[in-house]
């Protein structure tokens, strides 16, 4: 019940497929776009939590000419993304963040617990 992504543009959670994020949990690896505040993907990642489904009115090119076309992906859904969001406020009341300190003096401890066993760490 995964839909595992490693990237997205931002218009691709529009076409999905109707039922492809119904009742699942998205995984983004890595954001780009998608976490810019006012970008259509955020719209998106919005609407499908709160509303529980993106639908987008958009124009078709046909050999007819321009049509309209209503684009629906059903959800709920539920996001998780590796990188860390600069959300927006409307955002803000949806989401759980979990962060971890990756500072440089975070990365040292981890190393000299790891290496406390008599062997040296690699830096020396």
């Amino acid at each position: 019940m995964v839909v595992e992504l490693q990237s997205v543009s931002d218009k691709a959670l529009a076409y999905m497929g109707k039922d492809a994020l119904k009742h699942k949990v998205l995984v983004i690896y890595e954001l780009g776009g998608i976490g810019r505040p006012g970008s259509d993907a955020l719209e998106m990642v919005k609407q499908g939590m709160s509303e529980g489904c993106i639908r987008r009115q958009i124009a078709e090119s046909t050999n007819k000419g321009v049509r309209p076309k209503l684009v629906e992906v059903d959800g709920p859904m539920n996001v998780w993304t590796t990188t860390r969001v600069k959300t927006d406020y409307e955002l803000n009341n949806r989401v759980f963040e979990l962060t971890s300190d990756d500072s440089r003096d975070q990365t040292q401890q981890i190393l000299e617990r790891v290496f406390a066993d008599d062997r040296p760490p690699p830096w020396t």
